[in-house]
């Protein structure tokens, strides 16, 4: 009504511009949902690039090598290099299994010596370190020597009630930040970048991460900019981002061989390995070829625990005993090692450790 006294009274044609404000908003409203279908067709589309990173650096090379299986090392390597170049999780870089491994490597060897105390209730198992013989190791075994002797009492170490000690965040951080310099020892010093190259190309391996680390980034600012939108295409960006963000997460726990791939003189080395490990968890293999030396079996409890196939190797000992005879001194320490389930108690204080270092992630 023109003639409203309280009325504000304006000379324009206001169909227009309520015409335009909705084609503005119509406008808007279909850019930002053009914006959230493209942005979520990515998500689900990006995964399907790694076909391409597998069809180029992820195909294992042929080789010339059809063995079945492997009686006796196929290389003169020590088990933690072994365990580490075998590492499929992170070639090069050994993990608990290689430092188990040598421990009971430096037992064949006499460097630490079995002793049980008998109580009355129970027993206790012994390491005793023989210094005198020290200088015989590598850079590597001087750093697990020292590792356990930081725990020892007079040159011995009662595997028994380890897992009591390593259970103290102190003491469990140490032992993590001695055992990680362990590891890089053997990555760096033992093995090296240019014999890994030699084994493994990683190319395809660091292609995949960065698509975990870039599929994370994108899939984190989709999921902000989709939860903060009232616009009804913005749930397809909630569910593709979350769609993409797991399956970022999961890529980054394949194997590495998966998208790298073996050298042929790599993938000679790995499948030699492999059938070597085939025979000891074969006791029909063993019982067919069994080794005629207790020097052997030893050795076969030793890159055994590197494998993580100890426990079939002393079952195959137990049921194929050898004539100890002057070999018996060898063969009873290492044996009786692991019948005392010794390298169970070592497993299971180091993981104490590895626990105590870290309290909050016990969750």
């Amino acid at each position: 009504d023109s003639n409203a006294s309280y009325a504000k009274h304006v000379d324009t044609n206001g169909k227009e511009q309520i015409t335009q404000k909705q084609a503005d908003y119509k406008g808007s409203v279909g850019f930002w949902g053009n914006v959230f279908n493209i942005l979520s067709a990515i998500c689900v589309i990006s995964p399907f690039s790694l076909i391409l990173v597998y069809l180029k650096y992820g195909r294992e090379p042929k080789v010339n090598y059809n063995g079945i299986y492997e009686r006796e090392l196929p290389s003169d390597d020590s088990p933690a290099v072994v365990n580490a170049i075998l590492n499929r999780s992170n070639i090069g870089e050994p993990d608990m299994k290689g430092f188990e491994a040598t421990i009971m490597d430096l037992i064949d060897r006499k460097i630490f010596k079995i002793i049980v105390e008998e109580g009355e209730l129970t027993s206790d198992l012994i390491l005793e370190f023989d210094e005198s013989r020290y200088s015989e190791l590598s850079i590597d075994e001087k750093k697990v020597f020292d590792l356990l002797n930081t725990f020892s009492h007079d040159n011995k170490l009662n595997v028994s009630r380890l897992s009591s000690q390593l259970n103290n965040e102190s003491n469990g951080k140490l032992f993590v930040k001695k055992f990680d310099e362990w590891k890089d020892i053997i990555k760096d010093d033992c093995i090296g970048e240019d014999k890994i190259s030699q084994y493994f190309n990683d190319r395809g391996t660091s292609l995949s991460s960065g698509f975990t680390i870039g599929g994370l980034i994108f899939a984190a600012a989709l999921f902000l900019i989709s939860a903060f939108s009232d616009h009804p295409s913005a749930m397809y960006g909630l569910f593709a981002s979350v769609f993409l963000a797991i399956f970022s997460i999961a890529i980054a726990f394949i194997p590495e061989d998966i998208f790298g791939q073996w050298t042929p003189e790599g993938r000679v080395y790995y499948l030699k390995w492999m059938n070597f490990k085939k025979f000891l968890k074969d006791n029909s293999l063993i019982k067919e070829h069994p080794p005629e030396s207790i020097v052997i079996w030893n050795k076969y409890l030793v890159y055994g625990t590197a494998l993580g196939v100890a426990d079939e190797v002393y079952e195959s000992m137990k049921l194929h005993k050898p004539n100890l005879y002057e070999d018996d001194y060898y063969y009873s320490d290492l044996y009786r090692f692991h019948s005392y389930s010794g390298l169970i108690m070592l497993n299971s204080a180091f993981n104490t450790g590895v626990s105590a270092a870290n309290p909050s992630s016990d969750g």
